[in-house]
């Protein structure tokens, strides 16, 4: 189901039933650019943080696609939505969106539609936009519950003016009167004098339309057509804070559900979330990690999956050269009995044409957990683990990382790629010309290792103890 601003009133209350039925929800998004994204073997987990965070809070999102799968009975049904957000404009943010060409031109290719972006994007803030939003809209009819005092003159002189003015328009027959060209400050104290001192009055703030000017409209009225302004003013504020804050309430609707989250490579998604619809995301990788554990306590990533379950990898590398989402999904979708249907006004994606859009990725990643956790009774060992890209590690949001190898060494020498790249009994990793990471198949492969270490005196050391010593003495036990 695709959602943009025009049909978005009617997508939150459909989510939230959604959401609300559901057991898991799938996500993916689609991102303006990713340029600039780390990949090396040599990047602590920290250093590949710092890089995906720079990532993450450069580029903006264009789709969220979230999927809800719903047991019932003896099959799955998948709500799948679609969602284009653009963020709100807001003053007092300056904010940016960015383009990458690449990643523009690869969206492109797969028929990304950016005219239901730029058009009918549906708008978003962070939490903190979000809060300050609300105030400002609590204050747009000036009201303080704090007595202003006028402390200079020609102030006092001019509200003395115009409240003479108010009284004679209280005995005219006009039904208005309006103030023009008062400061913020002044229209706060002129909302309390007349609240306390005129009965029969209702005062709003009015903006003048083209410019920043605000003008201040009193109308005669009495005790319920004041309640039925006000009543009508409170329902403006709100629509105006729900069409500001947009996506954001999907968002609050994901967060407080606690529901498992499902990712395939999901780590930008996470941190582009969480950077676009809460908050910046933290210098610290330790300050992230207990953030997302906060926001989704159960995460599961079908990438992480593949490349652990026993004999998964492997059984997947005979059934297709490329390893991405569709291919995994085309070698799970047939390997059990697990029926998945899409759900009434979510049909769309019976029609598979769509990869690489955000609603019809998230569908088929929640199918590739769901056909894995049929078969694999303990899929709960693999809960909020995150993989990474050309990296000894894996983020574990809830405990200490993983490394998934300590068998490669790091080699550092002149033409040491000669020596190791090419041979079978090595696995080898390109670093640079003068730097690999390798590991030996066999001990007679170590022992040759060992022999071209010494016989060219190349610097040589495990992978754990390569990482000990890329940290910071702070970070060392003493």
């Amino acid at each position: 189901m695709d959602v943009q601003k025009n049909n978005f009133a009617e997508a939150v209350e459909l989510f939230r039933e959604s959401i609300n039925h559901s057991q898991i929800i799938a996500l993916d998004l689609e991102f303006t650019g990713v340029r600039g994204r780390p990949e090396g073997y040599v990047d602590s987990i920290e250093e590949r943080y710092s890089g995906l965070r720079r990532i993450a809070s450069t580029y903006k999102i264009i789709q969220v696609g979230l999927s809800c799968f719903i047991r019932k009975e003896n099959q799955w049904e998948a709500h799948a939505y679609n969602f284009y957000v653009f963020p709100s404009e807001v003053p007092g943010y300056n904010q940016r969106v960015i383009l990458e060409v690449g990643a523009i031109n690869f969206l492109k290719d797969h028929h990304m539609d950016f005219n239901t972006w730029f058009y009918n994007g549906i708008p978003y803030l962070n939490e903190s936009q979000s809060r300050d939003l609300e105030k400002k809209l609590s204050e747009v009819n000036e009201e303080s519950s704090e007595d202003i005092v006028l402390t200079k003159t020609y102030e006092q002189v001019k509200m003395n003016e115009i409240c003479f003015r108010i009284e004679k328009w209280l005995e005219s027959g006009e039904s208005h009167f309006e103030i023009p060209g008062l400061n913020a400050y002044l229209r706060k104290y002129l909302y309390n004098v007349v609240k306390k001192r005129f009965k029969g009055v209702f005062m709003e703030s009015i903006k003048v339309e083209g410019s920043r000017d605000v003008t201040l409209v009193l109308k005669k009225a009495d005790h319920t057509q004041i309640q039925e302004f006000e009543a009508k003013r409170l329902v403006e504020k709100t629509d105006q804070f729900y069409e500001k804050i947009g996506f954001r309430r999907i968002f609050s609707m994901l967060v407080e559900s606690k529901k498992p989250l499902i990712v395939h490579n999901g780590c930008l998604d996470i941190m582009f979330t969480i950077s676009c619809f809460q908050e910046e995301l933290p210098e610290k990788y330790s300050d992230f990690k207990t953030l997302v554990n906060r926001l989704f306590p159960s995460i599961y990533d079908t990438r992480y999956l593949l490349e652990n379950i026993p004999g998964l990898y492997e059984e997947f590398d005979k059934f297709a050269p490329a390893k991405g989402l569709k291919e995994l999904y085309n070698f799970l979708k047939g390997n059990s009995g697990l029926q998945i249907v899409l759900g009434n006004k979510f049909e769309k994606y019976y029609d598979e044409k769509y990869a690489h859009e955000a609603g019809f990725d998230a569908f088929m990643t929640g199918i590739c957990f769901l056909k894995l956790a049929e078969v694999h009774a303990e899929i709960e060992n693999f809960k909020n683990y995150l993989p990474l890209f050309k990296s000894f590690f894996s983020i574990r949001l809830d405990g200490d990382d993983a490394m998934w190898s300590d068998q490669h060494f790091y080699v550092k020498g002149s033409d040491v790629k000669h020596y190791f790249s090419g041979n079978e009994g090595f696995l080898f990793k390109y670093v640079k010309e003068d730097e690999c990471f390798v590991k030996p198949l066999n001990d007679e492969k170590y022992a040759e290792m060992q022999k071209v270490i010494a016989s060219h005196n190349f610097y040589s050391v495990n992978v754990e103890g390569y990482f000990k010593s890329k940290k910071p003495s702070s970070d060392k036990p003493t």
